[in-house]
C-alpha cells in the first residue's frame, strides 16, 4: 500500500522535528560542557598558582606556559587572554561548582536532593538556569563587566 501525500508529508515533518529537537539538544550539551570546562580549567590554574595560600605569587610564568603547552597539545583556545578568561571567570562565578554538580544531579534524575532558599541558593537556580541560555561567549562579556550587581543582573535575566 502506497502513502498518501498527507501522510508522507507527516513522515517528513515528524522526522524534522526529531532532528531539529536532536540538534538543539546536542548543542546545549556541547554549551553546557564547554562553560562547566572553562570554570574548571580556571579552578585548576588559580589553585596551582596559589598553592594553598590566599593569593597567588606576582610574576609567575605559569600562564603563558600552560598556554603554549596547551596550544601545543590541544591547537586553539588556549591563549595567554583566554586562560586569563578562565581564571577570572572562576574567580568571579565560585558557585560554579555547586552549579556543576547540579547538572550532574540533574542528568542522573535525582528528584529527592531539597535546597534551601537562601538568596545563594536561588542565584545559584538563576545561574543554573542561565547555562542554558548563553553561551561562552555571553560569559566572556559578563565577567568583562566591572559591577558585580551587573553581572548578576545578566545572569538573573537570562534565567
Amino acid at each position: 500500500m502506497k502513502p498518501t501525500v498527507p501522510e508522507y508529508n507527516q513522515l517528513v515533518t515528524s522526522i524534522e522535528d526529531l532532528l531539529s529537537n536532536a540538534k538543539q539538544q546536542i548543542s546545549k550539551t556541547v554549551n553546557q560542557t564547554m562553560i562547566i570546562t572553562n570554570w574548571k580549567l580556571g579552578q585548576y590554574i588559580v589553585e596551582f598558582e596559589q598553592g594553598g595560600k590566599h593569593r597567588a605569587e606576582y610574576g609567575t610564568q605559569l600562564v603563558k606556559r600552560l598556554s603554549i603547552d596547551l596550544t601545543k597539545s590541544f591547537g586553539i583556545g588556549f591563549s595567554y587572554r583566554n586562560l586569563q578568561l578562565f581564571k577570572k571567570f572562576y574567580t568571579l562565578f565560585p558557585i560554579m561548582q555547586t552549579v556543576s554538580a547540579q547538572l550532574e544531579i540533574d542528568k542522573m534524575n535525582i528528584t529527592d536532593v531539597q535546597k534551601v532558599h537562601t538568596p545563594s541558593a536561588l542565584f545559584e537556580d538563576k545561574l543554573l538556569k542561565s547555562i542554558n541560555n548563553l553561551t561562552w561567549s555571553h560569559f566572556v562579556r559578563i565577567i568583562s563587566l566591572k559591577n558585580e550587581g551587573e553581572r548578576d543582573f545578566y545572569v538573573i535575566e537570562t534565567s
